[in-house]
This record gives structure tokens, sequence and C-alpha cells, in this order.
């Protein structure tokens, strides 16, 4: 019946499509004659559920007159292609060959499909975002234009209901007409509606009475907007509204009063409608609880209408709700790294649903949602929030290749970048923009854009990745970005026409330029104004790629000199510094490079010339001058630059924000202040590193010197109070070293933490490998990185389903020792040195059973490190240089030293690859006096395991000597003192032969086969370090065979004491903050207890002298500290005769001594040329005696 039909009008709420649907389908299966008219109608349903696409399987079922398979199909294809949530339009292509139809006169059915799909809610899409973007910009003719189209439709529709007494259509059409005169913000919207609203009452209509209230609640919740859109603008759009502002009472008081016409009435998507608004509200007023009742409630009521997009619409609500809570772990888990479409989670669901039966449009549509709701935390400061709602949309809006989702990516490489996660936001920008970026031919003008803000975002990025070992790599990219940039520039500058106006210098002049452009305001003077707008954005466009080409031509030199100051290269810093320093000054150059560069030379005064020069000219932002003020020790120009920036806007809620605050507050001496901001700066972090479920992420953006400088900012306001302090500083370290061991030790666990290593490990050597490959390479690459991601996923959901939640439970951190709590677990006679090494601050605590004492120092890393450096090539050539380290480092805890004769060191930053029982005390070296360990943090020594428990001596599995491929390892000799070690130790430890691997025996499989019930493990081996993918670092095995980190990471030891003697085992590859991305953490993290590992590379002759001693103290009851300080004591007191003979006595044989090697080996890339520090020692030092730093001192006990 045509009353029945009425309700097609999908706006009015009042329809039930899914007991409609099935009523259908069951009506054609149980009478086959009925089948056309019935599969009609479910066709029809679908269309008012919003799935078009089922609509159109359903109306293929039978056939159909043709102009009603074409009102229906045409209907369908808008639902799909062009309908945003709040009934607006979308950006996806139309096709008009069948998205169209002309109504006519004909068959009452014909006639209302017709009319419906021109005249109804689909026919006023395009009016609906007409008329909003003449209303944002202030175009009276352009308003007008939009209305007399709307009011053509709904006068035609109006006309079809008054002739088959179709009352609540028209109704519809008077409600909608009011609700358009809104837009247009016509006085007499509020009269239309209550004209409307007088009939509705008459006709005794309680669905379109309760319709109207909605209506009227709308427009002051979301005015110009919807809130099924939270009051965002879907479609992008330049102006804001220049509607009234909101009124959250008055848009309640219109909901409470359409659910009090609503009754009972049997109407669920209007029920579900208004709980929708109702969750919108709580979310206004941040009452989640509300809010979450609320989504429940409109959830259950679109299921019971089958009202499938509204089910998709409370999805998406649900997810920002989820966002904005941080309730993040679970969307961290769905949806990985964003390389892989997901296949699990409520995204994946929206996918299904828009590709099965639902509407593409619509989907694209909630994920410019889920856009929107990413860029309000972005702007409030909150970067873990931003990154999951972007890596959603992106999913979301990619369903439609035609709508451009490349912005979407760089803004989650943005996310990446300010998550610490560079090699992420680097391959990302790689992969979808390197091609791009190298076409220099390319002069579409949204092309353009899109280079420019990747090449922005790319800057960021790399600027992070300059700080490690990757720094020369990076900035050779740097350069060449430039060169790409400069090109694209040229390319565009030759197509883009003059300008007689100045280039605008924001958006907000841009747009004013525009308003001033559109003449009469009519839909053509719209037109033409926005392609002059066009031309304008173009040439701010290429200003802005001239500043980035600056930019880059003065971070390049710096980053090169940074790092060759890094590895002590004076002359060859001195020289970037300078070039530095040349292209800052040059014209056209933003003005924060040149103080920045001053500073990085240590020209502190001419920076402060320069910072002033800038303040007063006001070229430099507020948050640049604060940041670059504090690194000028001007505290008091920083504090004003902050408290200028808060009178105009909120306080950034982003962690490096407020560190940056905190530490300006604490140097004007405002330690209040400070403790406050820097509190905040660890909650912002912490918040955003819980997400990093994966381990090598969570290290990659934990440890690093600015995420270690909030803790010790936070600790520096307690200088009074050191063991508050020294938890701080623990706190620190648990961030990226857990020994909580709360996961049950099974196979799948294991699975994933060796496949999340693995992908570490894929993902940096691609890195590296980029962009000097070729693309045939690049595209391989990207694809197993593809596959190593999905691997992980899969392992990641086996893990879930496992154990439910396990991996969003170890994301929290678990109780963390107090201080009193380690005082209590150190021996008697036993002293803990901590040290804490940031900016320009050097802490210590040194603790005892007696008390915590801190300690200050006023040093430079970069001037700390070049002494590290300095002291760690002397000893690994041979004596140890004097050093002032010894008076940095222990000086201030001599009187402790002195009663204490056990140390545990726990290092940080550069200090790990200090040999501090090497450090001269009391006239001689540490060790030699003292018996020192190391551990990776002060809560390592638990309550049952004191750091001299015995070690266990029941099985043990020694590898020596591998046979190794030399085609696979070409750098590397054999190893001869390796297999007179091994046997050395397999007899010491009285190991059977079957656990003594040397030679070709020494295979993956078979150590493998022993790693994990052994107690002692020993592998004296080459060590291979790969400083760009430590993940890839490993033990050489016999063949081709290598044990990586990740091997490692997927096991699980019983393992008391494991010992690497090979070339910088305990090297690892330092990452910015300190910690070690090698085989000692891994091994530790593993289960293994403590490990002895070397810092420097190990002689093949005397490594077998030194551990012989070693073993045989081990296995005469001493405690694994203690043994090896008496194997270096023993070393230590040898002529260079004495370890000749020591080592023949082992089986040595002369050839072998005089044909002395080093083990070990480090890589890069194939085809990259490494650091001179980087790169294998191509010749052995000269033989000296045992007493050189070289010979004892080079393994470590840590653990």
């Amino acid at each position: 019946a045509m009353s029945e039909l009425a309700s097609l009008i999908g706006e009015d709420l009042r329809s039930i499509p899914g007991p409609a649907l099935q009523a259908a389908l069951d009506l054609a299966a149980a009478q086959p004659e009925q089948s056309p008219r019935a599969n009609l109608d479910a066709s029809l349903a679908a269309l008012a559920a919003g799935e078009p696409k089922r609509a159109l399987l359903l109306l293929a079922r039978s056939p159909h007159p043709p102009r009603i398979a074409a009102a229906v199909t045409a209907w369908a294809r808008q639902l799909d292609r062009n309908w945003y949530p709040g009934g607006v339009g979308a950006e996806v292509g139309l096709d008009s060959a069948d998205a169209f139809v002309r109504p006519q006169p004909g068959e009452p059915l014909t006639e209302l499909l017709e009319q419906v799909v021109n005249n109804g809610p689909t026919g006023l899409i395009t009016p609906r975002t007409l008329l909003e973007f003449s209303v944002r910009t202030g175009q009276a003719q352009g308003v007008n234009d939009a209305l007399g189209d709307a009011w053509r439709k709904l006068e035609g529709l109006a006309g079809l209901a008054q002739r088959h007494a179709l009352a609540p259509v028209g109704l519809w059409t008077m409600l909608a007409w009011a609700d358009l005169s809104r837009r247009a913000d016509l006085p007499q919207a509020g009269d239309l509606l209550a004209g409307a609203r007088q009939q509705i009452v008459a006709a005794g209509d309680g669905g379109l009475l309760a319709l109207s209230h909605l209506i009227e609640g709308d427009w002051y919740a979301a005015p110009g907007n919807s809130p099924e859109s939270l009051g965002w603008d879907l479609a992008p759009q330049h102006s804001p509204t220049r509607l009234p502002p909101g009124d959250l009472d008055r848009a309640a008081a219109g909901y409470a009063q359409a659910e009090s016409a609503l009754g009972r009435r049997d109407l669920p998507r209007l029920r579900g409608a208004l709980a929708l608004r109702h969750a919108a509200l709580a979310r206004g007023h941040d009452d989640p609880d509300v809010r979450r009742r609320h989504l429940a409630a409109a959830a259950e009521a679109y299921l019971i209408a089958g009202d499938g997009a509204g089910i998709q619409l409370v999805v998406a609500h649900q997810l920002v709700a989820d966002i904005d809570e941080g309730r993040l772990g679970q969307l961290a888990l769905d949806l990985g790294a964003g390389w892989t479409r997901p296949v699990h989670g409520p995204v994946a669901d929206l996918l299904d649903w828009a590709e099965g039966a639902g509407s593409t449009s619509w989907c694209v549509g909630l994920g410019r949602l889920l856009e929107r709701c990413a860029e309000s935390w972005r702007a409030r400061g909150s970067n873990a929030r931003a990154r999951i709602a972007y890596l959603a949309a992106l999913w979301l809006i990619s369903l439609a290749p035609e709508v451009p989702a490349h912005t979407l990516v760089t803004a989650i490489a943005y996310a990446d970048s300010r998550s610490n996660l560079s090699t992420q936001a680097l391959l990302r920008l790689e992969r979808t923009f390197g091609p791009l970026l190298a076409d220099t031919t390319v002069t579409e003008p949204f092309a353009f854009t899109q280079k420019l803000e990747a090449a922005q975002v790319y800057l960021g990025a790399l600027r992070d990745r300059a700080r490690g070992p990757a720094a020369d790599q990076a900035a050779d990219r740097m350069a060449q970005l430039r060169s790409e940039l400069a090109a694209a520039v040229d390319t565009m500058t030759a197509v883009v026409p003059a300008i007689d106006v100045p280039i605008p210098r924001s958006m907000a002049e841009l747009a004013a330029a525009r308003d001033a452009m559109l003449g009469d305001g009519s839909l053509e003077a719209q037109a033409q104004a926005a392609n002059r707008a066009v031309g304008l954005m173009l040439h701010m466009q290429l200003q802005g790629a001239r500043e980035t080409m600056a930019t880059l031509a003065v971070l390049a030199p710096l980053t090169h000199a940074e790092h060759a100051q890094r590895l002590g290269l004076v002359a060859d810093a001195e020289g970037w510094f300078a070039q530095a320093v040349d292209a800052a000054r040059l014209p056209g150059v933003p003005s924060y490079l040149l103080p920045l560069v001053l500073l990085a030379t240590q020209r502190r005064d001419e920076a402060q010339v320069e910072l002033v020069r800038a303040e007063q000219a006001g070229t430099l932002p507020d948050e640049f001058l604060a940041m670059l003020a504090l690194r000028a020790h001007d505290h008091r120009r920083a504090a004003a630059a902050i408290a200028r920036r808060d009178a105009v806007l909120p306080a950034s809620k982003a962690w490096s924000d407020q560190l940056v605050r905190a530490e300006v507050f604490l140097g004007v001496g405002d330690v209040d202040a400070g403790r406050a901001a820097a509190g905040a700066a660890i909650a912002a972090f912490e918040d955003s590193a819980r997400l990093l479920l994966r381990d090598p992420e969570r290290l990659a953006a934990c440890d690093r010197p600015d995420v270690a400088a909030m803790y010790a900012t936070l600790a520096k306001c307690h200088p009074d109070d050191p063991e508050a302090s020294l938890e701080i500083a623990e706190l620190a370290r648990s961030l990226s070293y857990d020994t909580t061991g709360t996961v049950a030790e099974h196979g799948v666990w294991r699975a994933w933490q060796r496949s999340a290593a693995e992908y570490a490990a894929r993902a940096n050597r691609l890195l590296a490998s980029l962009p000097a490959s070729p693309p045939e390479g690049q595209q391989e690459g990207f694809a197993a990185l593809d596959l190593a991601e999905s691997a992980l996923s899969d392992i990641e959901r086996r893990l879930d389903a496992a154990d439910p939640g396990v991996l969003l439970r170890r994301s929290t951190r678990g109780a963390q020792p107090t201080a009193a709590d380690l005082r209590r677990r150190l021996p008697e006679g036993t002293l803990l040195l901590e040290y804490l090494a940031v900016g320009d601050d050097l802490l210590a605590w040194a603790v005892t059973r007696d008390g915590v004492r801190s300690d200050r120092q006023q040093l430079p890393t970069r001037e700390l490190a070049a002494m590290v450096r300095d002291l760690h090539r002397s000893c690994a050539e041979g004596r140890a240089r004097e050093t002032h380290l010894a008076a940095l480092l222990l000086a201030p805890h001599a009187d402790l030293l002195r009663a204490c004769d056990r140390v545990v060191v726990v290092p940080f930053g550069p200090l790990t690859m200090v040999p501090f029982h090497a450090l001269r005390f009391d006239d001689a070296p540490l060790g030699l006096s003292h018996v020192v360990s190391y551990a990776p943090r002060a809560a390592h020594l638990a309550e049952d395991r004191p750091p001299d428990s015995p070690v266990t001596l029941r099985r043990s599995l020694v590898v020596g000597d591998p046979a190794f491929e030399t085609a696979a390892h070409p750098t590397l000799v054999e190893l001869p003192g390796a297999r007179v070690e091994a046997v050395a130790v397999g007899a010491a430890l009285g190991a059977p032969a079957d656990d003594v691997l040397v030679g070709a025996a020494a295979t993956e499989a078979a150590v493998g086969a022993r790693l994990e019930d052994c107690d002692v493990l020993h592998l004296s081996t080459h060590g291979r370090l790969d400083e760009l993918a430590p993940f890839a670092s490993s033990l050489v095995l016999a063949g081709r065979d290598e044990l990586t980190v990740a091997d490692i990471a997927g096991l699980r030891f019983g393992t008391d004491l494991a010992v690497l003697s090979g070339c910088d085992t305990g090297r690892g590859a330092a990452t910015l903050g300190g910690d070690l991305i090698g085989l000692t953490r891994s091994l530790l993290r593993s289960g293994v207890r403590r490990t002895v590992v070397s810092l420097w590379p190990v002689d093949d002759d005397v490594a077998p002298v030194l551990m012989q001693a070693f073993y045989t103290s081990l296995a005469a009851g001493l405690p694994c500290a203690h043994a090896l300080a008496d194997a270096q004591r023993q070393v230590a007191g040898m002529t260079r005769a004495d370890l000749r003979a020591a080592y023949e006595a082992l089986g040595g044989t002369p050839e072998g001594y005089s044909a002395a090697r080093r083990r070990g080996a480090r890589r890069g890339p194939v085809g990259l040329e490494l650091d001179a520090e980087l790169r294998d020692d191509e010749e052995v030092p000269e033989p000296l005696g045992g007493d050189a730093e070289r010979y004892w001192a080079p393994f470590v006990l840590v653990g």
C-alpha cells in the first residue's frame, strides 16, 4: 500500500527495515509466484537499512519494470557513493549513468520511487552540501541558489504526497524545509518548524512529532552540522560555520521533548537516533558512564530495527568513545602497525560490512569521523589517541580509492615520529611518497601538496634517526630530499601562473583572499574564486617548499657534524658545523635554525644574541623560543615565552612540551611547578608507551635521552630526598626493561617474541637499504615486510586467544621496588652505583644496606661521551689512557668504595660502554681491588637471587670455533683459540663430549636442541654486530647458521650463566638512551640469570687463558663475579711469555699463537660504508703483557 511505502523517506526514522526485509524474504520463499514483489520489498527494506549493496543483490533476484529497476539502482548508487553521516554529501565519485533519475508521471509506486530518489533525502544531499559551503563563506547568492534547488525538489515531493494522500511524506517535506532554513540561518526557520509541528499534532502522528523535536535539538547540539558526526565537518571545510554557537542545555530539552512524544511507540530507529544524540551530549559534558549507557541503548535499538548503517554508526561512536577514554590497547592490537588491513576488531567489521552489504561512502564518512577525532586529540597533544584514530581512519577512507588518503599516511607517520618510532615513520613515508618525491615531472597541484607535507614529516623523522648510528645515512637522505624538492619546485614554478597580490602566509589569510574574490556569491563566482584560490595556495606551498629546502640545507650538515662529534672526529665535525652555520645565515632560512646550530657548536653567547634578535622581530614562535632559550640556559627568557603562549593558547599536553616546561620551571627555581610539569610529561608519555605492545617498538620509543630527561627532571625536583629520586630513575629503566616474567612459558609466547624481533630486524634492514635500492627491490622488501607484519599479527591473535588480554595486561607497569626494598636486597659490604647521564647533568646514586646517597654534577653528555669513547678505544687497543672519568664516577663515592669491596654498577647512556673495573681508584684499577659486576637496573637484583648466589653446574653446553662458511662471512677468519677455549672450558666443567660442539658440529640445530636445558652456556665464536639493524645481530655458527637476537628472543631459558666469548658481545647496539639491543639484553629477558660478555674485541689467544681460569674458580665454588675477578687478576699478573705458555698448555699451537686474531664482525647493509668505529678491526694491535686492559678487562658480568 502507498501508505506503507511512505516510510521510504528514510529520514523520518519510522521504518523498521530488518523485520520488513525478513518478512519479504520469507514471502518469496513460501510463495515463489510473489517473488518479484517480495524481492523488490526486500530491496527497498535494505535501502531503508542503509545497505545499498544488499539492495542491488536482492533486486537482481527477479525481473522488474525498467523504471522501477532504474529508480532502485539510482537510490542504491547514491547511498553507496554519496552519503556521509548527517545526511551530507560525500567525496566519493558518482557514476552519472545510473545514479540519477528524472521523475515522470506514471504508476504510483514507480512515481513515488522516482520522487524519493530525486527529491527525497538523497536528492537533498547535494543542496545541503552547497548550502553549507555558501553559508560558511557568507555568499548570499550561493545560499539562494542552493535553497532554490532544494525547494524545487521538496515541492515536487510534496505535490506527489498531496495527490496520493501520503500525509507523512508531506509533513516530512515541511520538516526538511524548516531544517534547510535553519542551516541557511534564516530567521523564519523556527516559525516554519512550529507550523509543521502544528500540522503534525493535528494529524496525530507522534512519531513525526518526536522527529520534529529531534531536529530542533540538533540545531543546538551541532549548529550547521549533525550530532551523528559529533559536530565535526566530515567533508573538508575551509571556513567555520557562521551559525550561532551550540547550546547543549537547549539541545537536551529538545531531545527530552522528543522522548516524551515518542512514548512507548515501536519506532526503534527513532529511539536509537535519540540515544545516539544523548551520548553525544554526554561527550560534551565529559560524562563517560552516561555516554556508554546511551551508546549501548542506541546499538540495541538499531539492532532491533535492523538498521545496518545505524549499527555501524554506533560502532564508530563507540570507537571514538574508546579513544576519548584512553581504552586503546585492544585497538592497538587489532590495528597493528598499519601495514596490513585489520582482520579482527571493529574496524575490520566496518570494512566487511561496507564491502558486503553496506555503503562505501558511509564507511568513508565514518573514517572521516575518526580522522576528525584524531585531529582533535593531536591538537590537544595526545599523540597516542591521535595515532590509533588515524590508523583506524586510514583503512575506512581507503575503501574509496578516489578519496585521497595520502594525508592520513603523512599524519600517521607524524604520529609515529612523535611516538619515537622513526623507523616506522620513515618506512611509511618511503613506501607511499618515495616514488612521488623522485618523480620531478609531476605538475598536478594536489601531488605537489602531498610532496611538501611528506617532506616536512620526513624531516622530523630523519632528525630522530640522526641521533643513532644511521646518522650519516639520515643526513644523506636529507640532502637527497632537498634535491627532490628543488626539482619539484622548479617544475611547478614553470607552470603556476604569476599573481599580482601578496602571497598569503596562513590558511586564514588565504580564506580572506578567497572571500574577497567571490563577487556576487553565485555558484559560478564561487567556482571561479576557488580556482584562483588554488593558484594562491600553490604559491604558498612553493614558498613553504623553499623554506623546507633551506631547512634541509642546514640540518643535513648539522647531522653530519653531530655524528662526527660523537665519533670523536673533531676536524670533520668542525667542517660540517661551519657549513651548517653558513647555510643558517642565508636569507629565507627559518629563524630558529641559526641559534639551533650555534648552540650545537657550543657558541652559546652568539645563540643568545640571535634569540634576542628573533624575539624582538617576532619571527620566532614562542614554543620554539622557549625550547632554544632553555638550551641556551636562558631560563627567564624561556619562562617568559611560555607565559606569552599560555596567555593565548591552552597549554599543550604533549609530553615533549611538558618536559620543556618542567625544565624551564626548574631552571627559574619553581620546583613545585617543575615537579607538576614533569609528572604531567611522564603521565602523557606512559599513556602512549603502554600501547606499544611489541618489545622492539617499546624499546625504540622509551630508550631515548629525551625520555630519560623527563625522569631525570623529576628526580632533580627531589634534591633532598635521594630515595625518592632513585625510585624515579628506576621508573625510567622499567619502561624498556621488563623483568616481570608475568607470562606463562608456552610456545606461542616465545614465537611472538621471536616474530616481533624478526619484524624489527627486517624493518631496520629495509630502511637501511632505501632509497638506494632499485624500485623492484623496494617492492620486494615491502612485500616481505607485509608478510612479516601479517605473521606477527596472526601470532598476536593466537597469543591473545590462548591467554586473553595478556598483551594488554603486560603493557601495564607492575609494582616497582622501593628504595628500601633495594637496600634490603644488598648484601653487607656491597655498594650499588647507579647513574643517569642526561643533557648537562650526571646524576648518581650510591646505595648500601645503610642508606642512599645522591650526587649531581654538571657535565654535557657530549663531553662525557667523548671521554668514554677515548677510554674504550684505548682499552681495545692496549692500555687504558688516563681519564677524568674516575674522578667523575668513582671519586664522589670514595669513602663507600673503601668500605665495600663488592660493587654493582647500573650504568646508563654512554656509561654503558665504560669498563668501571678498569677505572683507577687509589692508584690501581678498581677491578684489582674490588669485585665488580653490572646490572641493567637496580630492580634486577631480586630478593630470591642475590648478586653472588652460587652458579648451578649440572649441565653445560659449550660451543667453540664453528666451521662457518666463508662465502657467507667473507670478512671473518677462523678462530683456533676458540676451539682451544671450548675444549678447556668443557674439561673444567666436566661436560660430556656431546655437549661440547666445535667445528662443523656447532650448527644452529645442534645448539638449539640443547640450549634451553643447560645450566651453563658458553659460546666462543665470532659476534656479528649490526648497528643499523640491531635485532639482526648474531653469534656465528657452523655453515651459514647464526644465533640472532631474534632467535634468542624466541627462547625461554633456565640457564644460570651464559658466557659469550666473542667480539663486543656485550656492546650490542647502544640505543639513544643507552640500553643495549643486543645479545646481553635478549638473554636476560629470555630468562638467563646472568651473562658474561665482552666490551671490545677479544684476542683469540688470550681469551682461552682467562676463561680457563674463570671456570676453574667457578668449579671450585667461587661466586660468578668473584670467579671473573680472580681470572682477571691472574691474567693481569702475567707477562706476555706467561700468556703464551698458558695458551700452549691448554693445547694451543705456536702457529695459532703467532697468527693471533680477534673475534667478531660488525656490518651494515650491503653497499653501505660504515663509520670507522663500526668497521671490522683490520689489524691486531701489537702483543702486550697481561696487565694491558685489552687482555684482562674486556669481559664483564651482567645480571
